[in-house]
C-alpha cells in the first residue's frame, strides 16, 4: 500500500510501543511518537515491560485489542539474562 502524503500508511491508525520500563532513552523516544500521533492521526499507546509476563500480556493485548502495529524501542528486554 502507498504512503500518504505526511509518509504514514493510511491503514495503520492504531500503534502499540513496547518498551524497556526504566530506560530513559525509551521514555524520550516514546513521548515523542506519542506527540506525533495526533498529527498523523494515529493513536499511540506505551507498554513498559520489566519482565516475560509483562511481555506475554501485552502481545495478547495487542491480539485483543487489534492495533494495526507494533513499535518496539528497545530488543534489550527480550534477553533471557535481562528478565
Amino acid at each position: 500500500m502507498a504512503a500518504n502524503p505526511q509518509g504514514t500508511r493510511p491503514d495503520i491508525r492504531t500503534v502499540l510501543i513496547l518498551m524497556a520500563a526504566n530506560n530513559a532513552g525509551n521514555l524520550g523516544l516514546a513521548q515523542a511518537i506519542e506527540a506525533a500521533g495526533p498529527a498523523l492521526g494515529v493513536q499511540v499507546e506505551r507498554a513498559a515491560i520489566s519482565s516475560r509476563g509483562d511481555l506475554g500480556r501485552e502481545f495478547e493485548r495487542f491480539a485483543e485489542t487489534r492495533y494495526d502495529t507494533i513499535i518496539a524501542l528497545s530488543a534489550i528486554f527480550l534477553s533471557k539474562t535481562s528478565i
